[in-house]
């Protein structure tokens, strides 16, 4: 992430952390703090909510060409009932069980959306070819030319 400019709301909140003597000189000793970037933030905080609700994902019948689905309907503990021991154990599966719930719902929602791209763009295309082709009247057996093209139906 690039720092913010002087429009953004936490311009003020980065130009405090820089250190005394940079705010009015350059100094090249002190480098300017990285500039918080959401982005950045989002994914573990998302895992972690993910976590602390006991996601996990679940296979919706047993045909495998079924969609894995995401359910919080667990007989799990809470993360945040567990002691330390029981949170040290179990970190791991749940932090993977979360992100792998957070793979699916981006997966599924990719899927979705390139589906319909792909369903608007096939709508298109046959209009398209519609309004390209017109379609010939069926052929006419007054016309001698035609009837000699025809095979012989003996």
């Amino acid at each position: 992430c690039r720092p913010p400019d002087e429009d953004d709301i936490g311009y003020l909140q980065w130009k405090q952390q820089l250190p005394k003597g940079g705010r009015n000189q350059a100094n090249k000793k002190h480098q300017q703090p990285p500039y918080h970037c959401n982005s950045l933030t989002i994914l573990p905080a998302i895992a972690t909510a993910l976590m602390q609700a006991g996601v996990s994902v679940v296979q919706g019948n047993t045909n495998v060409a079924s969609a894995p689905q995401v359910t919080c309907q667990t007989t799990q503990k809470p993360f945040y009932e567990l002691d330390d021991t029981d949170r040290r154990r179990q970190w791991e599966r749940r932090l993977v069980d979360s992100l792998t719930a957070l793979l699916v719902v981006a997966a599924q929602a990719s899927k979705k959306r390139k589906s319909i791209a792909v369903k608007r763009r096939q709508r298109k295309e046959q209009l398209q070819h519609q309004r390209t082709h017109i379609v010939e009247p069926s052929h006419s057996l007054d016309e001698p030319s035609k009837l000699a093209s025809l095979p012989d139906a003996k």
